[in-house]
Order: structure tokens, then C-alpha cells, then sequence
């Protein structure tokens, strides 16, 4: 097992800056996204509603992309508490490169081994929209990543650290399971992932992984078409996809994170502003449902 001496690990978010530590804890930031991309998508959410209603495949699953969403949110961080990313302290500042991934790959192998289609197509879109949560960042789209071995050799490890811990993060997620507000679908992917991480054999999942020729996974990840022949699939897959980053940079900007991004406050402070909602306000809400 990997030791982390960084104190109240898994984080979201660990820096040192001016002689002060800022960490965030990572359920919480999981959970404020959560929140706050069901909060911001509302209409939006009715929107991809609607394009799920006249999807073929989508429409036999799912009434509504809520629990999609709020599922999404609550694990497309949970990679970061692979202990691996403990010790990429770098200027006073933990990177958790590739983080995305690990939940991603192991959703998209849940997909690609289930023989039950709806499963297929829920966890599917699930593992895109995760995987795509950090693509303004150069080659960290599931189209390239393959193509890098360093890469995915790293991530590969990451991934190892993350199932050595399997015990630790089983529990994370069934609290998380706990949190869902919007009912079975986002219990199901939740739960889903937490029982296929307590059984799986590392060694393969790794090993596919490494024989990136083989492209099963990432061309999991990377696919974006849907069994209707058109771009529906494609379209939910970016509104969910977008609807993520967002999310992810308000609660980003509410916990006093430092961002490299220098559009990224002016559009978070359009949301706030659009929502008449003030980090304060998430802060409550956070602390009300815990």
C-alpha cells in the first residue's frame, strides 16, 4: 500500500500559497459539483430531456438525464484519491494528472463486459462526459491519450494505487451512493461502480490498458455516436460534458482555488450573477445536506 503524508487525504485540491495550505476535501467538492450542476441546468436538463425522449436507445432507459447528471458530478473526481497523486507535489502544489481517467476506464469496462443494453448505454455516456471534463487541456482528450505512452503508463499507475485502496474507496462511494437526491438511476451508477471496484482484477484492467492497441476502452471513451444513426447521442454527450466543466469551475471558484484559466472567473461569475447565487449560499446548502 502507498502511504500519503498529506493529512486529510483524498483532497480535491492541495496547495501551498504565501506560507498558507489551501486542501479542499474531495467528497466535498464532489458534492457541491453535484449540486450546483443541478442547480445551474435546469432548463437545460429539460432540454436534453427532450433530445433523450426522442432517442430510440435512450428513451427505453431513462425518463430524465437528472440522475445522469448528478452521477457524473459526484464521480468525475473520485480518481483523485488514488494515493499515487500524493507524492506529485510540484511547486507546492499536488497534480492530479490523468485523474479523470481511472473512474472512466473502469465505468467503460463495466459497459463494454455487460450484455444488458441499458447499461451499456447509461455507463457509457457516464464514462464520456468524465473523461472529457479536462479536455481544454492539451491531449488530455480520449482521442489522444492512447497515442502517449508516458501517459498511459502513469495513468496505468495511478489506477493500480487507486485499486489497492479498493476497501477505502468503496466506502467513499457508498456515502456518495447515500447523497444521491435524484433517485435509482444516479444510486445505480454509483453502486455500480463501488460493486465492479470491490471484484475486479487489476492486473487486467491494467493490463488493457497498457496494450492501448487493442483500443477497447478509450474507444469506448471516445465514441460519440449513437444506435440511432444520427448525433442525438452526440448532442447529450456534450450538454452533459459542458454542463460538468461548469459546474466544476464554480465550486473550483468558491473554494479559493487559484486557476490557470484566466477566462475562467468571468464565466463563473456569470453563473453566480445569472443565479443570484453566492458561494456562501452553496456553502449552506453543503452543510445542510451533510
Amino acid at each position: 500500500m502507498v502511504k500519503c503524508d498529506i493529512s486529510d487525504w483524498p483532497l480535491a485540491y492541495y496547495e501551498v500559497k504565501t506560507g498558507n495550505v489551501v486542501k479542499v476535501p474531495l467528497q466535498k467538492h464532489l458534492v457541491s459539483t453535484s449540486r450546483i450542476a443541478l442547480s445551474v441546468f435546469g432548463g437545460r436538463i429539460k432540454a436534453l430531456d427532450y433530445l433523450i425522449s426522442s432517442s430510440r436507445m435512450l428513451s427505453k432507459y431513462m425518463e430524465s438525464i437528472r440522475g445522469v447528471v448528478e452521477a457524473t458530478a459526484l464521480l468525475h473526481d473520485i480518481g483523485k484519491a488514488s494515493k499515487f497523486y500524493c507524492r506529485g507535489v510540484k511547486q507546492g502544489k499536488v497534480s492530479f494528472e490523468l485523474h479523470e481517467y481511472i473512474p472512466a476506464v473502469l465505468l467503460a469496462d463495466i459497459a463494454v463486459g455487460s450484455s444488458d443494453e441499458q447499461v451499456k448505454a447509461v455507463l457509457k455516456l457516464v464514462a464520456g462526459a468524465i473523461s472529457r471534463h479536462h479536455t481544454p487541456i492539451r491531449n488530455r482528450h480520449p482521442s489522444y491519450l492512447p497515442e502517449d505512452k508516458g501517459k498511459i503508463n502513469k495513468l496505468a499507475e495511478a489506477l493500480k494505487v487507486f485499486l489497492d485502496d479498493r476497501d477505502e474507496v468503496g466506502g467513499m462511494l457508498s456515502e456518495l451512493e447515500k447523497l444521491c437526491s435524484t433517485g435509482e438511476l444516479c444510486s445505480f451508477i454509483v453502486g455500480s461502480l463501488r460493486d465492479h471496484i470491490s471484484r475486479i482484477n487489476s492486473d487486467r484492467i491494467i493490463e488493457i490498458i497498457k496494450i492501448v492497441k487493442s483500443g477497447m476502452l478509450f474507444n469506448t471513451l471516445k465514441s460519440t455516436t449513437s444506435s440511432d444513426g444520427d448525433f442525438t447521442g452526440y448532442k447529450i454527450l456534450v450538454g452533459l460534458t459542458g454542463m460538468l466543466m461548469v459546474a466544476d469551475n464554480i465550486a473550483a471558484n468558491c473554494e479559493g482555488r487559484v486557476s490557470d484559466d484566466k477566462h475562467t472567473p468571468s464565466y463563473v461569475i456569470y453563473w453566480l450573477r445569472e443565479l443570484n447565487l453566492g458561494c456562501e449560499k452553496l456553502d449552506n446548502a453543503y452543510r445542510d445536506l451533510l
